[in-house]
């Protein structure tokens, strides 16, 4: 299933000198992925600014 699109998000990024992202949370679930039949938990984690990986069902 290539070329799926698995989520449409709108982020703001910041760069050295500006300020971090703020008190933005949320969390997806994602399908088929890191494999087929598994689904992922995406988190988003403030102290990295990025999305990290919960759980792995």
């Amino acid at each position: 299933m290539d070329d799926v699109e698995l989520g449409h998000a709108r982020v703001r990024v910041t760069t050295p000198g500006h300020e971090f992202l703020r008190g933005a949370e949320g969390e997806c679930l994602v399908e088929d992925f890191p494999e087929m039949g598994q689904t992922v938990t995406l988190a988003w984690q403030q102290t990295s600014q990025n999305f990290v990986l919960v759980e792995v069902e």
